[in-house]
């Protein structure tokens, strides 16, 4: 299930940012900046463990991460989380709940900045049609669902997000994307990436199709 970090002092213009290990949050040369003189230049970093759970990791700041005024140097972050760097509030979401708001955001952006001429989907984050469910039906990762609200992801055995344990093998993955009213499959491995048995490069996919990556084969449904 993914997540989004939402800042949450601008709730009429609020900024979010789908959570990823590595992520640095700080008042400058981080990959999350909020100026804000209370925040250190990088004052904690999101990091996540084997299991796929997300922490964020204070970087030795001065004013620490608050939770209801206690200064922590260590905070497990889920759906519902919420806390203080300096003196800016961050909550966290599961991305399909916060869905409609950013779709309905990102169609007033795209009105207002009257972008139709544009090629809106270089380097682009767009909402699902409708929202994604992976769901693993065999290998070592059986019974595992991922949720997906928004795109472009990436999944694989190289991938720092949506990790499919295949280890024995050379890195490889596929990507899905929003691709007008549906859904684009990519891969740059259809030797190793297969959906509905056969080595594809990209195709519109379908509800209930299957991808293979040695043993483990993933259904995508919506």
């Amino acid at each position: 299930m993914g997540l989004v970090l939402i800042i949450e002092d601008d709730d009429k213009n609020p900024q979010g940012f789908r959570l990823r290990s590595g992520q640095r949050i700080g008042r400058q040369a981080s990959d999350i900046t909020v100026k804000d003189p209370k925040m250190s230049s990088q004052h904690a970093e999101i990091q996540q463990d084997s299991l796929g759970r997300f922490r964020l990791v204070d970087l030795n700041s001065a004013n620490k991460i608050k939770v209801d005024n206690e200064k922590l140097e260590e905070l497990a972050l889920s759906a519902g989380s919420k806390f203080e760097l300096g003196n800016t509030k961050f909550r966290v979401e599961d991305e399909i709940k916060s869905l409609p708001r950013w779709k309905s955001q990102l169609n007033l952006t795209l009105e207002k900045l009257s972008l139709s001429h544009l090629n809106t989907a270089s380097k682009g984050v767009f909402p699902f049609h409708s929202p994604l469910k992976l769901r693993f039906q065999r290998g070592k990762q059986y019974g595992t669902s991922w949720d997906i609200g928004f795109g472009p992801r990436y999944f694989g055995t190289n991938s720092p997000e949506f990790s499919v344990h295949e280890f024995d093998i050379d890195p490889c993955g596929f990507e899905l994307e929003p691709h007008g009213e549906g859904i684009l499959y990519k891969t740059q491995f259809p030797l190793l990436v297969r959906l509905n048995g056969r080595p594809i490069s990209s195709e519109t996919i379908k509800a209930g199709d299957l991808v293979e990556i040695a043993d483990s084969l993933i259904e995508i449904s919506y």
